[in-house]
């Protein structure tokens, strides 16, 4: 699924509901995870993930600060 980042706002397909869409950087950081574990953690299913339109890598940060 590909996501507009103009806003950062979008609906997350999993959430049913508008999110905060974060990079993989900016998910790391405020995670205090390394880019690599979100990374996996996305390909395990933990967080859920899309691919904006200029075809960037982001996170669902609601489904990120779930995950604690």
């Amino acid at each position: 699924m590909r996501i507009d980042m103009k806003p950062r706002n979008a609906m997350c397909p999993k959430c049913q509901e508008e999110v905060i869409w974060l990079s993989g950087a900016e998910a790391a950081k405020v995670s205090d995870l390394s880019e690599r574990e979100v990374f996996r953690l996305a390909e395990g299913g933990e967080i859920h993930f899309a691919e904006s339109e200029a075809g960037m890598f982001i996170v669902c940060q609601r489904s990120l600060g779930a995950r604690r």
